[in-house]
């Protein structure tokens, strides 16, 4: 590309050049110099629970639809309150099992490595799932791992080798969160 020198000193005054040299320029200056495009669309909003696929039923804590619902009302009309409403209109609450002997939904597992290493995982709902805090959703690996076994049983994780030492199906009470994650 070919810019005049003196369309160059213009382009730096006045922003002004002839018609070949205003095009030469634009395509060698920075996009930062340039205006931006007002007709970008918006970034899409990140859900924050995990999508429930077509077929699977949406299973929540009781504590959880409790949480669930007091979030919607305290929230502003935004894309998490239809993320929360479009989960309660087919959430199906799920009351601990009858034999709380063995890991079921609601659970909340404690588990040792060979390292002596404790981690406690609780088996939740879709949008209630925060992996970071200990809550997984049913249908994780690690969840189906977890399923049906009882205090003293060895299984096979992702992470390797554990033993089930506490399963617990304790109910919390209304608004307070449950502390999950590592000891």
């Amino acid at each position: 590309m070919l810019i005049h020198s003196d369309c160059v000193q213009n382009y730096v005054q006045s922003a002004t050049a002839c018609d070949s040299c205003d095009t030469a320029y634009a395509a060698l200056v920075s996009k930062a110099f340039t205006k931006e495009n007002d007709d970008v669309p918006e970034p899409p909003t990140r859900r924050r629970g995990i999508a429930i696929p077509d077929g699977i039923p949406n299973y929540v804590t009781a504590a959880g639809e409790r949480a669930l619902r007091a979030e919607l009302e305290a929230a502003p009309a935004d894309d998490r309150a239809r993320e929360i409403a479009e989960h309660l209109a087919t959430a199906i609450a799920m009351s601990p099992p009858e034999d709380r002997t063995r890991v079921g939904f609601g659970a909340r597992v404690t588990v040792t490595d060979e390292a002596g290493k404790r981690v406690q995982y609780r088996i939740v709902g879709a949008i209630e799932a925060a992996p970071r805090e200990g809550a997984i959703y049913w249908q994780t690996p690690i969840a189906e791992a977890l399923h049906d076994a009882q205090v003293g049983d060895r299984i096979v994780l992702p992470r390797g080798e554990v033993e089930i030492v506490a399963i617990d199906y304790a109910s919390e009470p209304p608004g307070e969160p449950v502390p999950l994650g590592y000891d």
